[in-house]
């Protein structure tokens, strides 16, 4: 819209109180160096966002991220209702979280670790990256135990049956890319180690 002197007016339109799916926009927030819009909105869940209005208004942006969370437990239970050999306990949950972390490190570029992973070309292995269950089978009958982490073998290869084992947190912080030595009472030892 022009102003009376031709100009283009500023003329945003005002989201406050309106709410789409599950957050609703309370304040404007700013606009990034390509003219588009941020608000900060509250979602039912309690947390507050920044979030570009024009995702959120086509209905592309639907939470702060707690419906993704939601989804992906029921698409794990669903499949568990699929596959009745595995348990719904806390060790059925555990690997459910490490399997999405897993995941979440190598294909998720907002996650803080993608960094170390995805960005260094790691994936997981179809059999493990479409089927929880395949993971969690796997995980099973290759000695898991909640106080063990999942370690690859070659820190620059993937996550994949023939790469991945069941070690301490000392033996995988041994294992990566930089292990640091430490000076400790006039001995050299791994950092992990102390």
């Amino acid at each position: 819209m022009r102003n009376g002197k031709g100009q283009f007016q500023n003329m945003r339109e005002d989201l406050t109180g309106q709410r789409f799916g599950r957050l609703v926009a309370l304040h404007f927030s700013h606009k990034d160096r390509n003219r588009k819009t941020y608000w900060d909105f509250m979602c039912d869940c309690g947390e507050i966002k920044t979030l570009r209005s024009d995702g959120v208004k086509s209905g592309r942006i639907r939470s702060c991220g707690c419906l993704k969370a939601e989804q992906d437990v029921l698409n794990m239970r669903t499949e568990r209702r699929l596959d009745k050999t595995i348990p719904m306990d806390e060790t059925y949950v555990t690997l459910g979280r490490r399997w999405a972390a897993m995941k979440s490190r190598c294909y998720d570029t907002h996650s803080p670790m993608y960094k170390h992973y995805g960005a260094r070309g790691i994936q997981v292995c179809d059999e493990w990256l479409y089927s929880f269950r395949n993971y969690y089978n796997w995980c099973i009958e290759n000695g898991y135990d909640k106080s063990l982490e999942l370690d690859r073998r070659n820190n620059d290869g993937n996550y994949e049956p023939s790469n991945c084992r069941f070690v301490t947190h000392q033996v995988n912080m041994n294992n990566t890319r930089v292990s640091k030595a430490c000076r400790y009472r006039d001995n050299f030892t791994d950092c992990a180690r102390l």
